[in-house]
């Protein structure tokens, strides 16, 4: 739920840095596959997805392969989140 929380409450212009990353394919699963709700578009979920990466607290590559493994399932999308965020130490 962090993590879901921190895409939606993020700010700023790091959105056009994940727009060119890890993000922008996990961003384009959630939001154009999945059309998960928690994400109004994709500039809010790269701006949540870079903030988090920047934080160093976020797995972005292991949330996609875990997205991507549960095909757009809900609450496995809330799962994924969990399992991921926090990881990198």
């Amino acid at each position: 739920m962090l993590f879901s929380l921190l895409m939606l409450l993020s700010s700023g212009c790091v959105g056009e840095r994940a727009e060119n990353s890890a993000c922008q394919d996990l961003c384009d699963v959630l939001v154009n596959d999945c059309d998960y709700s928690a994400y109004p578009s994709l500039t809010s979920c790269w701006e949540g997805c870079a903030f988090a990466t920047e934080e160093e607290t976020y797995d972005v590559d292991g949330h996609l392969a875990c997205v991507e493994s549960i095909e757009c399932d809900t609450f496995g999308i809330l799962e994924c989140s969990h399992e991921f965020e926090d990881t990198v130490e």
